[in-house]
């Protein structure tokens, strides 16, 4: 198994700068589409909801599950929280089946 080490150093890594939607970004580059040298994980952008800023990225192998991310949190200043769930299944960017974290073990994903 090739393993690739995704560096804020490369030349043409995404910048994460904690501006809304940057980390979208950045998962983008690194997950499906690559940057500068660096191929793709082989993921793919399922869903994506610019105006609110979220996105669900889907893997490419192995289970498929989904990671749905809501970049646009609040916080202080220019720096946002944001907030990740996995789903087995997605119908939308926000429809999802068998959350992970569930629940009843974090409402709200993960910060």
């Amino acid at each position: 198994m090739t393993v690739t080490v995704y560096r804020s150093t490369d030349t043409s890594a995404p910048v994460l700068t904690g501006e809304t939607s940057k980390l979208i970004d950045l998962l983008h580059a690194c997950l499906v589409t690559g940057y500068g040298s660096k191929a793709a994980a082989g993921w793919s952008r399922a869903y994506f909801d610019d105006p609110n800023d979220t996105a669900a990225f889907r893997q490419g192998a192995g289970s498929q599950f989904y990671l749905r991310v809501d970049d646009g949190g609040p916080g202080a200043g220019t720096f946002n929280e944001a907030r990740a769930v996995g789903y087995e299944s997605m119908s939308g960017v926000d429809k999802g089946t068998a959350p992970f974290p569930t629940v009843s073990k974090s409402a709200n994903g993960v910060f």
